[in-house]
């Protein structure tokens, strides 16, 4: 049986970890990607949607 984590699970986790990357992270290019990155967890759930929505049109 294969288990799938919802998807705010999902979100919340990947923003822990990349909140603590950010943390440590002292390279000012490895910021920047960090914050890209974080910022697309925060837009994850738009994402998915506008994709479903792709798909079903």
């Amino acid at each position: 049986m294969e288990y799938k984590e919802p998807l705010e699970d999902t979100q919340q986790t990947l923003t822990e970890h990349l909140d603590a990357a950010l943390d440590s992270a002292t390279d000012e290019t490895a910021v920047f990607h960090l914050r890209q990155a974080r910022q697309m967890a925060a837009d994850l759930p738009t994402l998915v949607a506008e994709k479903s929505d792709e798909e079903t049109d």
